[in-house]
């Protein structure tokens, strides 16, 4: 069967270790007080518009329900999210602490293909303190450890800070840079600025792209900025260095402008590879009709599964179970999966056989029940099946 061009089709091994690390961050964030959420993976058009953007509305991936209405596959898993917030939550609830595994889809910007992505996440909805911008970033970074990522890093930046910076810039302008920082395209922003008459305007947003480095850098440029504007990336700065998850600042870091309302972070492995990014995004609430804070981030599986160092163990035994009648052989595997052994289940008629191909899948163990009897393959060392479990169970 052909893929269409686009969808994501992960290998096996991929997807075994995509789903080990959706169930690393999944137990991560209900540790913490995430109540997972199944947002619907079709959202209606007309609850759509009354929350995204409209730059955005391009980039949507539309289609027709079964039932005429018109509609579009999930576009961000925090939209829906809201969504199902608006018309479930009370407010006397929140703040409110969701997590979710989702799939989004959203039209690729040439010369991109994939319109598919495998995501997980958490949000922080109507929060109404401060912390909740370090607890994003402490939430992910705590995921992405237990998948066994220590080494990534958090850049982050404050695009309606940005976006403030651009304020008062004839008309267009302001889109033009903000297009070219978001392409990393320095020549193209130096040179729309050439055409700017405000010296010191134009000598801060020169300046900007090159506003980049460790929490000290906040000192370096606070005198460039309205104090106020720097108290949030002050407390996540202050935040990093206390608890050592590793950031570096970039104040021209456009993550969605037109979305996020203050602090925002992209996270990379040491090869460069894009693991996800979040932020506060308090005016997508407020078109919502919501009041408070919002905050999350999304962690891209598929990124995740490439890099994280898992592998597919082979079951540690291969239980034949021809000659026995189904019900005798599955309450065997029971007393196996009791004690935390994995295995797989063989039906072959013939014993050697059964043997051939538990060889020739690397499983190291294969058990008679009906003999009560496990040899070691590679050794070809008999023991019984009393002492197989005693040996090999992790419990």
């Amino acid at each position: 069967m052909r893929v269409p061009r686009g969808a994501l089709n992960p290998h096996q091994e991929l997807s075994y270790s995509m789903e080990a690390c959706r169930m690393k961050a999944m137990e991560v964030f209900i540790r913490h007080g995430y109540r997972p959420i199944y947002p619907p993976s079709v959202q209606r058009l007309d609850d759509l518009w009354e929350v995204l953007e409209p730059s955005k509305a391009g980039s949507i991936v539309p289609l027709t329900s079964p039932h005429g209405e018109p509609c579009a596959l999930t576009f961000d898993v925090t939209v829906s999210a809201v969504l199902k917030l608006m018309r479930q939550e009370e407010r006397r609830q929140r703040p409110i602490r969701i997590c979710y595994a989702e799939r989004a889809f959203r039209r690729p910007d040439p010369p991109e293909e994939s319109f598919e992505a495998y995501q997980t996440g958490a949000e922080i909805v109507g929060a109404d303190g401060e912390g909740a911008d370090c607890e994003a970033i402490y939430l992910a970074d705590r995921a992405l450890r237990e998948m066994g990522m220590g080494d990534h890093l958090f850049v982050v930046g404050d695009p309606a800070m940005l976006r403030r910076a651009l304020r008062g810039l004839p008309r267009g302008m302001g889109q033009e840079l903000m297009g070219a920082l978001r392409r990393r395209d320095l020549v193209a922003y130096r040179g729309i600025l050439d055409g700017l008459g405000d010296p010191p305007k134009a000598q801060l947003l020169r300046d900007i792209p090159n506003m980049k480095g460790d929490p000290s850098l906040l000192d370096r440029v606070r005198h460039r900025f309205d104090p106020r504007e720097l108290e949030d990336l002050d407390r996540i700065g202050e935040f990093a260095r206390d608890s050592g998850v590793r950031i570096v600042f970039d104040l021209s870091l456009t993550r969605n402008p037109d979305y996020y309302s203050g602090p925002a972070f992209e996270i990379y492995a040491p090869d460069g590879t894009h693991l996800g990014g979040g932020g506060r995004y308090d005016g997508l609430l407020r078109r919502a009709g919501l009041l408070g804070q919002a905050v999350g981030f999304s962690l891209d599986l598929t990124a995740l599964g490439s890099k994280a160092p898992m592998e597919v163990p082979p079951p540690r035994a291969m239980v034949w179970c021809g000659p026995l009648p189904p019900s005798k052989g599955l309450e065997f595997t029971r007393r196996l999966a009791d004690r935390g052994i994995t295995f797989e289940v063989s039906w072959h008629g013939r014993a050697q056989s059964s043997m051939e191909i538990c060889a020739m899948k690397g499983i190291r163990y294969w058990i008679d029940p009906s003999g009560g009897l496990a040899i070691h393959l590679p050794t070809g060392e008999r023991l019984t099946v009393s002492r197989f479990i005693e040996e090999n169970s992790p419990c």
